[in-house]
């Protein structure tokens, strides 16, 4: 992924592409405290809002052919959703996959029948709607001119509880939407930059813990750190961080079934597309957004509009009366997932001798005075919200462009490796792995890790890990692309052999034939009558940051060509 590592005046884009909604934040790096947040939208009207909903409606009679955010029409079938990890990697493996919410209310999105396109067209049609709308929004406020002559670089956001292949099919999306110059920030990182400006002063001192709970539409991201220095503030993460597909997405889904139930799915199937948004509608803006669970608001009003009353379904007069018992319990399920994760994190923290002192709780969902009263009830820790806790996250991605990192260290999330051969050890290596190499005249085990990282394993922007490593080729082998298999296990058990937990994660392709000839060393065979081989030695370094991985290949101290990563 591109670097953003110029030194001359930018303009500095954060982009924040969520699940429920979006949120753009810009600034000039030489006016770092002139910060914007974009808030008028296309088709808003007088509307002002600090974000834009995340979906898109194909209309072949639209000038780009679909339309997006506040300009799709209430009664349209917009496609919603499409950033959760289902349609970017379907194969990602996490422990969100197994949770109740993700498999009682799997994604629904899908691409319309008449149109041809990969998944990922939504995100990408989509984001480049965002930098259009963008772009237009910095012409007016800078000018044409200033604009074509000032370099843009963009941040990315991103789940950290996303696979590094849905990182990467998001980042390619972006690059496609014509933004060329691109670097990636984590969404609970991005929210922690902010936060810890936002709230001063505060109760962290050094050593102190902290949990960011990143609530938004899809999902709910967390990461623990800890104060390392107070002048200037610097912190590490204390644990490995977690999440899950428990956000405020899955409200909306309980309360379409809710409808379902009170109403019947006969007659629900019955009613007009534009009274079922209207009703969707003001759940989502209004009972969402403002529950309390309070005994002074007992009820709470929905229109029904078209809907018969019945002695059962608690309709009157075209009015959905809902009690707030039964608001409480489409909230239940999800307000117990959220729970469950920010206790795990605290658990972990404990178990490493830590304290927790805070919970910062931002996102949209995050805004939520109930999550925060049901998370402090179940919490020692103080559970605080920032202000502007909705954007916490495109303002802290703004803000790491413009000051630089926050974060000393990390932990990775999963083991990475790579899998090799060794001479085989009687009674230790499994037989299942035993295979007779010809060329050294000896048996071999054939299904060993050598692990780069290992979970939990503390990481540093600036500092590559690397591997030493060797490849054996035949005398004319063709080293114009030599491929190398990265593998990634996210079990707390480091594997010895590559098991069912572990997964290839990439290819890297790199090109060697540019190599001089004194780095191969020729290699007699133990085998009489076979022909010798070349031996080349060299080192894949990776380097990680808090959205990406990228990888280089060195010999001697020496990179050789670049190295491009085929995310499988």
């Amino acid at each position: 992924m591109t670097a953003v590592t110029s030194s001359e005046p930018k303009l500095i884009v954060a982009i924040d592409f969520g699940t429920t909604f979006s949120g753009v934040a810009f600034a000039y790096s030489d006016t770092p405290e002139d910060k914007e947040v974009i808030s008028t939208w296309p088709s808003g009207g007088n509307r002002t809002s600090d974000k834009v909903p995340s979906e898109i409606y194909y209309d072949r009679a639209a000038p780009d052919g679909y339309r997006w955010g506040f300009d799709i029409k209430p009664e349209q079938k917009r496609h919603q959703w499409f950033k959760l990890p289902s349609l970017l990697d379907p194969s990602q493996i996490l422990a969100t996959q197994t949770s109740n919410l993700a498999k009682r209310y799997p994604s629904k999105t899908e691409l319309p029948p008449d149109y041809a396109g990969e998944p990922t067209t939504y995100v990408t049609d989509y984001l480049t709607a965002i930098r259009k709308h963008t772009m237009e929004t910095l012409n007016r406020r800078y000018g044409r001119k200033f604009i074509e002559d000032t370099p843009i670089e963009y941040i990315l956001t991103v789940p950290a509880v996303w696979s590094d292949r849905a990182k990467n099919a998001t980042f390619e999306c972006a690059r496609k939407a014509g933004m060329s110059s691109i670097s990636c920030i984590s969404e609970p990182e991005a929210a922690a930059v902010y936060t810890l400006g936002a709230i001063q002063p505060n109760i962290l001192r050094l050593d102190d813990n902290f949990v960011v709970c990143d609530a938004g539409g899809g999902t709910v991201d967390l990461i623990t750190y800890k104060v390392t220095k107070l002048m200037p503030l610097v912190v590490e993460e204390s644990v490995v961080g977690s999440g899950g597909l428990c956000g405020s997405t899955y409200l909306n889904r309980r309360f379409e079934e809710f409808l379902d139930d009170r109403i019947g799915k006969e007659v629900m199937a019955k009613v007009r597309p534009k009274a079922r948004a209207l009703m969707m509608k003001e759940f989502d803006e209004f009972i969402k957004r403002d529950f309390c669970d309070l005994s002074a608001q007992d009820e709470y009003i929905v229109n029904a509009p078209g809907i018969p009353e019945t002695e059962t379904n608690g309709v009157q007069e075209g009015l959905l009366i809902i009690t707030r018992a039964e608001v409480r319990t489409i909230f239940e399920p999800v307000i117990t997932e959220v729970q469950e994760l920010v206790l795990n994190q605290i658990r972990d923290v404990e178990h490493s001798h830590g304290r927790v002192a805070a919970v910062l709780l931002v996102g949209g969902f995050g805004a939520s005075e109930y999550l925060r009263k049901r998370l402090q009830l179940c919490v020692e820790a103080e559970v605080m919200q920032p202000k502007n806790a909705w954007t916490a996250v495109v303002r802290g991605a703004l803000q790491r462009g413009l000051e630089g990192p926050l974060i000393s260290h990390r932990q990775a999330r999963r083991h990475y490796g790579i899998k090799y051969w060794c001479k085989f050890r009687e009674g230790i290596d499994p037989e299942s792995n035993r295979t007779w190499d010809e060329f050294e005249g000896a048996y071999k085990c054939n299904n060993l890790m050598s692990w780069y990282l290992k979970k939990g394993d503390k990481v540093a922007d600036t500092k590559a890990v690397s591997l030493p490593w060797y490849k054996t080729r035949d005398m004319n082998s063709d080293l114009s692309c030599e491929e190398i298999d990265i593998y990634c296990c996210a079990s707390d058990k480091v594997p010895t052999y590559k098991d069912s937990d572990t997964f290839r994660l990439c290819k890297l392709r790199a090109n060697l034939s540019s190599i001089p000839k004194s780095k191969f060393e020729r290699k007699k065979s133990a085998t009489a009558g076979q022909p010798e081989r070349l031996i080349l030695s060299y080192s894949v370094e990776m380097t990680m940051d808090s959205a990406a991985i990228s990888f280089r290949l060195v010999i001697d101290g020496v990179e050789y060509g670049s190295v491009k990563t085929e995310f499988v």
